[in-house]
């Protein structure tokens, strides 16, 4: 199981770093986050940043620190609101992925947005 969760996320950076423009890294990890909530889950956020910053020809470690900031963010607030909820999962990966969209300018925000945001809710159940 942890074998193909790998290879479906190395599959997945790739599609984001050279075909696609959505933030499914960043929808992945937290939904990750979510279902696992495993430790190494901030290292997984730098090294992906950094490997989709390089992929993308970013300033090297700007999406490492998003990542593990929305991560962090979600790793705090987990014994206040309950992280396996549809109430929290939609909300929170919509905002990451408003953030994400202005941080990192992309044709089509809104759309971008929308389509993210569905698919979060669609992976989380």
């Amino acid at each position: 199981m942890t074998f193909l969760l790998a290879l479906l996320f190395v599959f997945v950076l790739l599609l984001e770093g050279s075909v696609i423009s959505l933030p499914l890294v960043l929808l992945f990890l937290i939904i990750d986050t979510v279902w696992r909530r495993s430790p190494h889950i901030l290292l997984l956020a730098f090294i992906s940043g950094v490997i989709l910053d390089v992929l993308l020809l970013r300033p090297v470690g700007l999406t490492s620190m998003f990542f593990v900031t929305t991560i962090m963010g979600m790793i705090l607030y987990q014994k206040k609101y309950e992280l396996k909820s549809p109430f929290f999962v939609i909300p929170f990966s919509m905002a990451a992925s408003i953030a994400y969209v202005v941080l990192f300018p992309v044709p089509q925000p809104l759309i971008q947005v929308v389509i993210s945001t569905a698919l979060a809710g669609i992976l989380f159940f």
